[in-house]
Formats: C-alpha cells, structure tokens, sequence
C-alpha cells in the first residue's frame, strides 16, 4: 500500500487544482478500496477515483471517494455521470464512497464524463 500511495503522489492525473484525481495501479490484490479511502483521507476536500484492472481484461474498476464535509457532490452520482452512454458498465454506492465498473476501451470518455460532472459542479459553489 505505501508504494502505492508513494506511486500515486508522483503519477496520479491532476484536475481543477487537485481537486479531482484519476489513478490507475496493476495489483495482483483487490486494494482499489482501501487505497482511495487511504489517499481521500490524506488529501481530505478532493475527489480521489482510483482504476484497477479486474479478471476480464476488457473491464476497468473504480474506486471513488471523498471525505470532504460538506461534499460538493455526490460520489455515486459523479460515477453515474462517468459511464453515462458506456455499455456493459455498473455504478453506485454512496455519497462520500462509490464504485464502478467499465469497459477498458471507454476509460478516456469515463474521465471526460467525470471532469464535465465535476466542472459543473463546483462552478457553481
């Protein structure tokens, strides 16, 4: 986990001045959950989406999580808006902590889903 973390801090993909974060780690173990709590704790405000491959090579997994109080929006409606128009794909969770699953093929149109989501929403705060 901490080279994860360490790895996340030089590698992740920055927005909105660290406001929103997209991370993709290869793990033989299932740590896409406790790593975006782990780094939502340490960057508590911002919107931490961590991706991991799953055991179908075409499918991506999310893991999104924001511990900010009061949060701006909703992490399970955030991921909705993700893969909005994206086959094969599932979302949902609660408001500070979501999952979500993709085809890997849709990755970039998932984060410019996301971005658009989150643009709109703290541009009105």
């Amino acid at each position: 986990m901490e080279r994860l973390v360490k790895d996340f801090e030089e590698n992740s993909e920055k927005h909105f001045n660290n406001h929103l974060y997209f991370y993709f780690f290869k793990s033989r173990f299932s740590l896409g959950s406790n790593l975006s709590t782990t780094l939502s704790i340490k960057h508590k405000g911002a919107t931490i989406i961590v991706f991991s491959e799953t055991e179908d090579p075409n499918v991506i997994k999310g893991s999104a999580r924001n511990n900010g109080i009061p949060l701006k929006y909703p992490m399970n409606d955030m991921l909705k808006a993700g893969i909005k128009g994206l086959e094969k794909t599932m979302a949902g969770g609660h408001a500070p902590a979501s999952g979500a699953s993709f085809m890997k093929k849709d990755l970039d149109t998932f984060k410019k889903q996301v971005i658009e989501f989150v643009k709109s929403k703290i541009s009105n705060s």
